[in-house]
């Protein structure tokens, strides 16, 4: 075969080429050899649409990167929206259109009572509204852009405050840890008793895993400052750009600029951007 077992990793191997045993025409042929290659033609040329127009039909499926993957939630069930594909207008006039759906009605349906009977939302219709939301926050750019840097300067204020108080904490479990060495120096001279030994390394390490945690927690947060700076950076960024007209708003700045869209049971939509804390919401064609 092309593969063995390896007896001492237990894992599969392939088999170099060279060491293959081929047996030609040990399984004898039931049709031509001319009608063999044409059937695995068409097989191939099959799998091909297939794999281009049918794999969309797939619950869960993701036919690649799309601005908005990952930011559309359900506001009945709370499942993300899943993009796909549908045929939309009268027979021999139909066209392909992007959507979004709940992933729990292509997974379960409506009946089921893990099922969800809320609308899907057309790509392009979303698109055009978070367009004309965001060109109209552009047009206020100057307001805008004056927001941002103020929160840029509260992060890099925050960010070298938080820096200070991990140094801060470091430097106290190092002071800590230091006392509770002199302690073991101590007993091992018999200069304190054991109960006052173990008393007083209690509190110590006490104080030091307490420490240790407020140090944790304020790591995981002057690792997320960063993060917010940059987000920061790239919207001032894109309010320092031109655009003569909405249609200038591509993908690219939709994926950026969007935070989270969330389909509502009545049809309307709740969209939160990164930058500010107000939301916009909309009323768009649904099914």
């Amino acid at each position: 075969g092309k593969r063995h077992l390896n007896f001492f990793t237990k894992a599969y191997e392939d088999v170099p080429e060279s060491e293959w045993i081929i047996h030609p025409n040990r399984v004898p042929q039931i049709v031509s050899e001319a009608t063999w290659n044409e059937a695995n033609r068409l097989l191939g040329e099959k799998r091909k649409e297939l794999m281009i127009e049918e794999k969309s039909k797939i619950a869960g499926h993701f036919n690649g990167s799309f601005p908005l993957s990952g930011k559309i939630l359900c506001g009945k069930c709370g499942a993300p929206y899943y993009h796909s594909i549908r045929l939309i207008g009268p027979k021999g006039l139909k066209q392909k259109v992007g959507v979004w759906q709940c992933s729990s009605y292509r997974r379960y349906g409506v009946n089921h009572e893990k099922g969800c009977n809320c609308s899907f939302v057309y790509e392009e219709d979303l698109h055009e509204a978070i367009r004309e939301y965001v060109f109209k926050l552009w047009k206020n750019k100057n307001e805008v852009i004056g927001q941002v840097v103020d929160a840029l300067g509260k992060a890099f204020d925050k960010n070298d405050f938080v820096s200070a108080k991990v140094d801060r904490f470091e430097e106290e479990i190092v002071r800590l840890n230091a006392k509770r060495d002199n302690l073991i120096d101590l007993y091992s001279d018999q200069l304190i008793s054991k109960e006052d030994f173990s008393r007083k390394a209690g509190q110590i390490g006490k104080m030091v895993q307490e420490l240790e945690g407020q140090a944790k927690n304020v790591t995981k947060l002057e690792h997320e400052i960063p993060d917010n700076i940059d987000r920061l950076e790239s919207i001032k960024t894109f309010l320092e750009l031109e655009f003569s007209d909405q249609s200038g708003i591509d993908g690219e700045i939709i994926k950026e600029v969007v935070e989270k869209v969330v389909v509502k049971p009545d049809k309307s939509l709740e969209i939160d951007y990164k930058w500010t804390t107000q939301s916009s919401c909309e009323h768009l064609r649904t099914g």
